[in-house]
């Protein structure tokens, strides 16, 4: 039935177009013909006259306005007609084609219609009369036109109900022809139920000979044709060829109720058999997979020999012996990524796992070998090239510069072993190669104290072992954590930031080259011998284990302190705490965790220590000369964020014999040493630092003078003996009673 509508209303819209009535008037021609907007409601758009004549003609003659009817020249009235207003009601006696009204309101709905004027001669003194707004005399005699109004439709609109029935019905006819075609037209994976073919090839013919394909050959004279065939020859030949369909068809269906039975069928569990069954199931799963390492290792015997005279070769034929092996982190890589067992335990870590071991190992290795490069103390196979960074620089003096650094890559030894376990990138780099030899001469150590060249250093105490992982829990850096040397002498930072919002490694190559707008730390510290930073000695980038970390290798904080005092504790009552201080950049009450204190934070050093340094005005007047020498030089290349590092000895320690001295470090007392530096000092004031400068109250605004007036405030010192208010007394006292006697005696 809505079919029948819908087709209903396709011929009612073809016999619409032909629905118009035209006027066919030879003196006259219609001169006006005025749209109606929808706003008019179908009302007329112009409203007439009335004439003092009433109904009159288009004249005078024999009717109401005179003997006969009237001779008009022309008038015109348009209205709108709502095509859902029954005929009877349209105005003027206007009259409409119900039969077209009909069909076409089946599926659509007029939109409007425009009702022009014109017309006809229907012989003389036979005209009607019609009401007009306006009269023209034109002359004596009866009128020769009749009016007839001429009906234009003007745009339609479809119903909704038509639109969904229509489109169901052609989506519906659609999703048939599909169906009902699929298996003529061959589409891969039909079974013969849908058309393919499940018995034989046509009229007898081989599939070999309909398909050309040989893996599709049948044999006819077999009661099944497909009696040789495989699951696999099955899935080909359904798919392509259309053959043998009715076998992956009836395996499904036997599939699935198979499953379907597995599932109805419910047989009670009992319990202690089960548990046998999984205990021996786990026995077995045990066994196969002994037999199969077992087998593995006698498979890789001969290898294994072969790693063997390679570590051997590298590293010394008693690298794997944990009493004398200087090279127990390459055997702890070798063993976690060749052998993958009997890792050897780390006495520094004895709760690490076995993974963690093994990588630690050759992440301490491959550092090893990176330094040495660096120091020029081994030759590896490199390639050696300048490398050019633009560097934008921020602050007063806005400007670029370019900087060129020489940079060293290679790919060790070790990297061979590793990518057994690991098939990631294996990759060592070393930058700015001439920027850190000329820091690393004595020229630019604390007081230019200690050896010409600290490479020799460097390299004693990189060679005398595997490096120290810990965290000091001072800093909130993601993956920020550090490594120490087996002597305690050097530090390694790893962890040094490269992301979206921060590039440390780029700003510190800008601080150790130096740029048109500022000195290069080189030359800072020439200038300023007494100078807090702390000394990097090396940049290194290390590819491995599917990381790129980056690494710098710095020289200790406490100048040596730390570890002194860790062996003189074992014989002598000492403490050596450490504070990671900032100015009003951190909340001066904040403590560090319970679970990170290696280095504690402003809270604890103002509940331990009172916030307060115990030295003279003296010291506290050089320790501030120093500090704000750095703050400036930092400032100068925009950097933020970083730390003035204080260590406090309590207990008779021998003071600060072993160090550079003052600045760096200070005798308080017999029983209290100090030591300061200033550390983390590679972060750039940026984007990013300048919103959570915003939005946590100007935190990095004048960052080097809030570290002043930090130092200021807990350094104001002490007065001295001669300058306490007792010793003051008791000299006033002493010299009163002399002016007195000397009276006397004078008197006398």
């Amino acid at each position: 039935q809505w079919s029948c509508h819908f087709f209903r209303g396709v011929r009612c819209m073809t016999h619409m177009a032909a629905s118009e009535v035209t006027a066919s008037a030879p003196p006259f021609d219609s001169r006006t013909l005025t749209e109606l907007s929808e706003d008019d409601g179908g009302q007329t758009m112009a409203t007439a006259t009335e004439s003092p004549h009433g109904d009159c003609g288009w004249g005078y003659g024999a009717g109401p306005c005179g003997p006969g009817g009237g001779l008009y020249s022309y008038g015109t009235s348009t209205e709108a007609v709502d095509t859902h207003v029954p005929a009877e009601q349209l105005p003027h006696g206007q009259k409409r084609n119900d039969a077209v009204y009909s069909c076409m309101s089946v599926c659509f709905r007029m939109d409007r219609v425009i009702l022009g004027t014109s017309w006809n001669y229907v012989g003389e003194g036979k005209g009607g009369y019609s009401k007009v707004s306006t009269y023209n005399f034109v002359g004596r005699g009866a009128g020769s036109f009749e009016k007839e109004v001429r009906t234009t439709h003007y745009g339609c609109r479809p119903r909704r109900c038509c639109l969904v029935v229509s489109g169901s019905t052609l989506l519906l006819v659609g999703l048939c022809t599909v169906v009902a075609l699929r298996g003529k037209l061959g589409i891969p994976g039909t079974p013969a139920a849908y058309g393919g073919d499940s018995a034989s090839p046509a009229s007898g013919a081989t599939a070999a000979q309909l398909t050309g394909d040989p893996d599709c050959v049948v044999d006819p004279n077999e009661k099944d044709p497909y009696i040789n065939w495989n699951v696999q020859q099955h899935e080909w030949c359904c798919g392509n060829y259309k053959l043998g369909c009715q076998f992956l068809l009836d395996r499904s269906q036997k599939q699935a109720q198979q499953h379907a039975a597995q599932i109805a069928v419910k047989v009670p569990r009992n319990e202690s058999l089960f548990a046998a069954q999984q205990q021996q199931q786990q026995q077995q799963q045990q066994q196969q997979w002994q037999q199969r390492e077992a087998r593995a290792a006698t498979a890789h015997q001969n290898d294994w020999a072969i790693w063997d005279d390679f570590m051997s070769d590298t590293y010394g034929v008693n690298w794997e012996d944990e009493d004398s092996s200087r090279n127990l982190d390459a055997a702890r890589c070798m063993q976690w990524a060749v052998y993958r067992k009997d890792v050897i335990e780390d006495k520094n870590d004895p709760e690490a796992s076995e993974d963690d071991r093994g990588q630690n190992g050759c992440i301490s290795a491959l550092l090893r070998e990176a330094i040495l490069g660096s120091l020029d103390k081994k030759t590896f196979e490199w390639e050696e090239k300048v490398k050019q960074y633009s560097v934008l620089q921020t602050g007063p003096a806005n400007g670029g510069d370019d900087i060129s650094v020489k940079v060293r890559t290679w790919n060790p030894l070790l990297c061979q072993a590793i990518a057994q376990r690991s098939r990631s990138v294996c990759q060592v780099r070393v930058y700015g190669v001439d920027e850190f030899a000329k820091l690393r001469k004595s020229a630019a150590m604390p007081n230019r104290m200690g050896p010409v060249d600290f490479s020799d250093n460097i390299a004693k105490s990189i060679e005398k072992g595997p490096l120290v992982f810990f965290s000091p829990g001072a800093g909130k850096s993601r993956g920020s954590s550090f490594s120490t040397t087996s002597d305690g002498n050097f530090k390694i930072k790893l962890g040094i930031r490269k992301d979206m919002t921060m590039n440390e490694p780029k700003h510190f190559l800008k601080i150790l080259v130096g740029t048109s707008k500022a000195p290069s730390m080189l030359q800072h510290l020439e200038r300023n011998t007494n100078s807090l930073l702390n000394r990097y000695l090396s940049l290194i980038k290390l590819r491995a284990l599917g990381q790129d970390k980056y690494a710098l290798l710095m020289m200790d904080a406490s100048y040596g302190e730390d570890a002194r005092i860790q062996k003189m504790k074992r014989s002598i009552p000492l403490m050596y705490t450490r504070y990671d201080l900032k100015g009003k950049s951190r909340d001066q009450d904040e403590k560090q965790k319970t679970s990170k204190q290696f280095t504690l934070l402003n809270g604890d050093f103002k509940e331990r220590e009172k916030n307060y340094l115990d030295l003279t005005k003296d010291q506290c007047r050089k320790l501030r000369q120093a500090v704000q020498a750095d703050t400036a030089f930092l400032e100068g290349h925009n950097l933020i964020d970083y730390s003035l590092f204080v260590g406090v000895t309590h207990g008779e320690s021998n003071g600060c014999k072993a160090t550079a001295g003052e600045p760096f470090c200070f005798e308080a007392t017999k029983s209290l040493t100090y030591t300061f530096c200033l550390l983390d000092y590679i972060n750039n004031f940026n984007f990013a630092k300048g919103i959570e400068n915003i939005f946590k109250g100007g935190k990095f605004t004048n960052y080097g003078q809030g570290i002043n007036n930090f130092i200021s405030q807990i350094c104001p010192g002490r007065l001295e003996w001669y300058e306490s208010t007792e010793f003051r007394m008791c000299c006033a006292i002493i010299v009163f009673v002399l002016t007195v006697a000397a009276g006397g005696a004078g008197l006398w």
